[in-house]
């Protein structure tokens, strides 16, 4: 029967199912591509570049555990947009009392805590309470202090010297589920504070902001500093 039309065609199916079989076995070994992984970027080009100095990206990375991060729900041109609103207006924010995702940073390590930046216009920055035995309070901007678990740095900002101006709220929060044991952690948290403030009064074009430069120094407990338009 060899060499008949019979045979032959039996040779060819029996050729396809090996060709098949080949196929499928070089599909199970990975030859194919692999699935892309998310976007990771680096502290000089997270949210608009607001680390991209060396002391506020090793803040970042002591918080976040990681020099690289993934971006989320980060919305820095929309919030800048709204505060330039409320500085035209010159007045606070009611209708968004929680402010604007400036910012969202998700770590590239595992279990690792997302860093949030907010940013909001408000009536005024808080006074200083010195029974507030969980927080420290910094010279930097109308007011700034920190917690475990966040900071928040105020400043006050116009177009010119002259004008009353809106009072900007800018908070990071960085909770970690852990209980407080490193006593740094708030000054790394008030540095990254500190840094999306200025990087935003930059960006709107503030001027006499009075944040510091770098890292904020510490007050004693019953300090005072800045414009504080709290009580």
């Amino acid at each position: 029967m060899r060499g008949t039309p019979l045979a032959k065609a039996a040779e060819a199916a029996k050729a396809a199912v090996a060709l098949t079989a080949v196929a499928v076995l070089a599909g199970c070994s990975g030859g194919g591509a692999e699935p892309a992984g998310p976007r990771t970027t680096a502290a000089a080009e997270v949210c608009g570049g607001f680390a991209r100095d060396a002391v506020t990206a090793a803040a970042l990375k002591d918080v976040m555990g990681t020099e690289r991060y993934e971006e989320g729900a980060s919305h820095p041109d929309s919030a800048l947009a709204e505060l330039r609103e409320l500085i035209r207006a010159g007045q606070e924010n009611p209708a968004r009392p929680q402010g604007h995702t400036y910012c969202r940073l998700r770590p590239t390590v595992p279990d690792g805590q997302d860093l949030t930046v907010l940013v909001n216009g408000v009536a005024e920055a808080p006074g200083q309470d010195p029974r507030l035995t969980a927080t420290t309070w910094y010279a930097s901007g109308a007011r700034a202090f920190a917690t475990h678990g966040h900071a928040k740095v105020y400043f006050t900002c116009g177009p010119k010297p002259s004008d009353r101006g809106i009072v900007i709220e800018t908070e990071v929060s960085a909770p970690d589920g852990t209980a407080e044991a490193d006593p740094r952690r708030r000054t790394r948290l008030v540095t990254l504070a500190n840094a999306a403030a200025r990087h935003v009064a930059a960006e709107l074009g503030c001027t006499d902001t009075e944040l510091a430069a770098g890292v904020p120094a510490p007050l004693p407990a019953g300090g005072a500093h800045g414009k504080g338009t709290g009580p």
